[in-house]
């Protein structure tokens, strides 16, 4: 394993909704000028003066000549406003070919997409779309990987509110339909549980077999959560 692998944090921001602006009453965002403008505002916001990942929502529609955004971001690039060009909720078709434009008009790769994926939604994996970003060489982001909790073993059929007071964020019918999942995520936690009593269990008798004196590594107590 690299021990000097950079675990700096990455800075990100997403080109918003142009439409966003107008009811802010920030005025109406059009054309390419108007892009480079709220790069520079977002990275001035962030306090950097590049940022590191720029990503282009999907549900977006903006008016501008044909292949304004990826003008815009490739001038970014060029600028040193941006170091890389992300995407979120785009479809295999539509990442290829954005990734083709980005190419084309500045010779720059498409660095990831961002959707979302988990136990309840594999539809980027049945769709192909995760096998897409493999041969393009684009780093798939998981988005909600819990499912807005629903995968996360914490809300069941059985405990509804997740031991917490007041209402439950999802229906019985939601949570039946997922019973199966949650039964599984709770047979791993047992298991994962048992082999960690069994770890600190061994720690326990190993120091006591030094007559207290420390060992060679850290007891620690792990707190099991759910999933």
């Amino acid at each position: 394993m690299d021990t000097n692998t950079d675990a700096s944090p990455i800075v990100a921001s997403t080109l918003s909704n142009p439409w966003k602006s107008i009811k802010l009453g920030t005025g109406f965002r059009v054309g390419q000028s108007s892009i480079l403008k709220a790069i520079e505002a977002s990275a001035e916001r962030l306090g950097t003066g590049a940022i590191d990942l720029y990503q282009i929502p999907g549900n977006m529609f903006y008016i501008g000549t044909p292949n304004c955004v990826v003008k815009a971001v490739c001038a970014a690039m060029d600028q040193g406003l941006i170091n890389n060009v992300g995407v979120s909720n785009f479809g295999k078709n539509r990442m290829r070919s954005f990734a083709k434009k980005l190419d084309k008009i500045g010779g720059y790769p498409l660095t990831s997409n961002q959707f979302e994926f988990s136990l309840i939604n594999r539809k980027a994996y049945k769709s192909g779309l995760i096998a897409a970003c493999k041969s393009l060489g684009v780093i798939p982001i998981a988005r909600d990987p819990l499912g807005g909790g629903l995968a996360s073993g914490v809300y069941t059929s059985s405990n509804p509110t997740g031991g917490q007071t007041g209402s439950q964020p999802f229906d019985f019918k939601t949570l039946d339909k997922y019973s199966t999942l949650h039964d599984v995520l709770a047979t791993v936690q047992q298991k994962v549980q048992k082999r960690l009593e069994k770890e600190n269990n061994a720690l326990k008798d190993k120091r006591s077999r030094y007559n207290g004196s420390p060992v060679s590594h850290d007891e620690r107590t792990v707190r099991i959560c759910h999933f």
